[in-house]
């Protein structure tokens, strides 16, 4: 009878070290940048990318778009403004491209919003951010309190961005 106490009580004890494992979340400085592949903050797709400052690795990215080629062409064949094309974009928005609406300026903090939420959940948070001197996204993710209100994202600024200015 021992032994069976003895051995729930080991899986126990296993079960839980694993999930402190999984909790194990480490503090990292990241640098962070929107970009996007036409200038004038005019582009229909926009790109979001963390890279861990101390190996150059890139930890993290996602890419915002505008633009859903299946609504265009479904929009032109049964016409925007019909039942048909309301009844298919209904079936369609699970699958659309199209994850950002709003200014192409605006995708640099959307997607680090996506980036920085879930970065937990690859046992890491971005507590510092180094930048090119462009505040709005710092800002943005301030005012979010991504990890919460006792823990402040810090902003260090790239050295070759400042001798610009």
């Amino acid at each position: 009878m021992n032994n069976v106490i003895e051995g729930e009580q080991e899986h126990h004890l296993t079960e839980k070290k694993q999930q402190e494992k999984v909790k194990t979340i480490t503090n990292i400085s990241v640098s962070f940048d929107g970009s996007w592949p036409t200038r004038g903050h005019r582009s229909k797709h926009g790109i979001g990318c963390v890279i861990d400052v101390e190996t150059g690795f890139v930890i993290d990215f996602d890419i915002m778009t505008k633009f859903c080629q299946l609504c265009v062409i479904a929009a032109s064949k049964l016409g925007e403004n019909t039942a048909d094309y309301e009844t298919w974009q209904q079936r369609h928005v699970d699958f659309c491209q199209q994850n950002h609406s709003g200014s192409s300026a605006a995708m640099e903090t959307s997607v680090a919003e996506i980036i920085w939420k879930r970065s937990e959940d690859y046992g890491f948070r971005f507590t510092t951010m180094l930048s090119d001197g462009d505040s709005k996204t710092f800002n943005f993710l301030q005012n979010l309190n991504v990890y919460g209100p006792e823990l402040q994202i810090r902003k260090e600024e790239c050295i070759n961005h400042v001798g610009k200015r």
